[in-house]
Parts: C-alpha cells; structure tokens; sequence
C-alpha cells in the first residue's frame, strides 16, 4: 500500500472536504495534522492548503511522517507551469508525488491575519479589466469567494494509489 492514512491541514473547509472523500475512495483514515498520532515515518498522503506558493503545513508533516504524495488545494485553475513551480518551491523534487486540487475561496472565514493580507492581492484583481469570463470569474471569487471542490479532481489520484 502506497499510503496508510491521510493527513491534512485546512483552513476555510475546502482541503478538509477533500480529505474525507479521499478517505472514503480510498478506504483510509483521515486524521488532521494537529491530532494525527501516527507512528513516526507511517506512509501518508498529505493534503494541504496553498498559501503564496506554500503548501501550509507540509514541513511538519515531512518531519513526522512518510510523505508519499501531497494534494495542495488552491483556488487558481490548475497549470502545468504553476503546478512544476509549487513542486519546486515545496522541495518536492524527491520522488513525491504532487497533485493539485482546486478548492476555493472563503473570505469570510479566513482568520484575521490571512483575510488581512488577501484584502491587499482583492485590491489589486479588482484593479484589473475584465477582458475574458475567467477574469469575471476569479474577480467575483475575490469578492463572494467560491468552491470548486469536486470528487472528479481525486481521480488522478485514486489512480496511482490504485497503481
């Protein structure tokens, strides 16, 4: 078996919902970061939310676990470009395996800190034209935030733990 548990960090929900679905698909337990007591170096999947590139709590979980594949949940349209780059800046150049889910946008349920430095990035996507329907789209995510959260989006990865 390629993982024994799934492990995750969320914030405002997306990232926790595709936790639980993997865990259902997958038939594996889904414990959240904070309360996995695992054995050090138990084979995992980590699920976590992108903040700035970052996937949020990825170097705690490496450091406790065997992290076999990462899900970064993120609210942008997923690239072959920005997903090399997250592999990248995450250090995931070992044999890991990335996959990117889209999640969405809860501005309301951000904490503080976070709903303060995303005011600033809101400013500026409204700043800019609406020249096609994903700008109209990711500006009124901005605004009225969104899910994108589907149980598709986990078929690559149900394949290669399948693999």
């Amino acid at each position: 078996m390629k993982a024994e548990a799934i492990v995750y960090t969320s914030c405002t929900g997306n990232t926790r919902r595709y936790a639980y679905m993997l865990g259902k698909a997958a038939n594996l337990p889904v414990l959240d970061l904070k309360e996995a007591n695992l054995a050090p170096n138990t084979p995992v999947i980590y699920l976590g939310w992108l903040m700035a590139g970052g996937v949020k709590g990825l170097k705690q979980a490496r450091k406790r676990f065997d992290v076999r594949a990462v899900c970064a949940v993120g609210m942008a349209v997923p690239s072959k470009e920005g997903k090399e780059k997250m592999a990248r800046d995450n250090g995931l150049d070992d044999g890991v395996r990335l996959f990117y889910l889209r999640g969405g946008y809860a501005p309301k349920q951000l904490p503080w800190l976070y709903r303060t430095m995303m005011a600033v990035k809101t400013k500026s996507v409204l700043r800019q034209p609406v020249k096609t329907e994903a700008d109209r789209m990711l500006r009124d995510a901005f605004v009225n935030g969104g899910s994108w959260v589907t149980e598709e989006q986990l078929a690559p990865v149900l394949a290669w733990l399948e693999d």
